[in-house]
């Protein structure tokens, strides 16, 4: 799953056997990749777009496993662009009924948690996936002079807290504000958590990643659709693949 179609467009080239099939106005792409029967899709952003495609994936299409890849702005001063994330854990940012007695900020009603966290054997797997195309792939796939461009010169991964919500965090003032209540914040997207819930809800195995593409200080002001198309497309679908390898 991605939530822009350039998250995932350079894996349908390397599918076979693929066959589209449209279910609630979203085109599922199944097929063979890295050897697995896989199904590739276009989410469209936000929670709810996230969460009505998971539950599609593992009703109509019986997934037993779902990755969601993406790009993602960073909270924690330690990350810069093109660094990648592998979740270990996911909070609802937005997500507050505490106003209610007997419950906490971003706990989900009825599944009495906070947090979602991924199985650890596919954290690893997924770091693992992430730190070889950073070190291997990567040279290959993107020149230096496009990534110099956006500033990346030696991009790490890590492991850690990914906050979704239906906001785009772009200013100071917002990040302050997370951080406060969440000081173990990576980064902030806007579908991961939804995903991690509807995923833990049917007992199927998942795992986020994303990719940095904005600082936390905003001091880094660069074309976010031209670093989609010339980065981020390769990145989150580069590690995907080594991903798959692995599995």
């Amino acid at each position: 799953m991605g939530a822009m179609p350039e998250e995932i467009d350079l894996l349908l080239p390397q599918m076979e056997h693929r066959a589209n099939q449209v279910v609630g106005q979203r085109t599922f792409t199944s097929g063979i990749l890295a050897n697995k029967e896989v199904v590739v899709v276009y989410s469209r952003m936000g929670k709810v777009a996230a969460s009505s495609t998971a539950t599609t994936l593992i009703n109509i299409f019986d997934c037993q496993m779902i990755l969601f890849t993406g790009v993602a702005g960073a909270l924690s001063k330690d990350l810069n662009i093109g660094d990648m994330i592998v979740s270990s854990s996911l909070v609802q940012h937005d997500m507050d009924v505490s106003a209610l007695p007997g419950f906490r900020k971003f706990e989900v009603p009825l599944l009495d948690k906070q947090f979602f966290s991924p199985p650890l054997w596919l954290a690893d797997k997924a770091l693992s996936a992430s730190e070889k195309y950073l070190r291997e792939v990567m040279p290959a796939d993107i020149d230096n002079s496009t990534l110099k461009k956006f500033g990346i010169t030696s991009p790490k991964s890590m492991k850690g807290l990914i906050a979704s919500g239906d906001q785009f965090i772009a200013s100071k003032e917002e990040t302050l504000n997370l951080l406060k209540d969440l000081p173990d914040i990576l980064c902030v997207e806007m579908e991961g958590a939804a995903v991690a819930q509807v995923a833990e809800e049917y007992g199927v195995p998942y795992i986020v990643t994303r990719t940095i593409s904005d600082k936390a200080d905003h001091s880094a002001h660069i074309d976010f659709p031209l670093f989609v198309k010339e980065v981020a497309t390769n990145l989150t679908c580069g590690v995907l693949t080594e991903l798959l390898k692995r599995l």
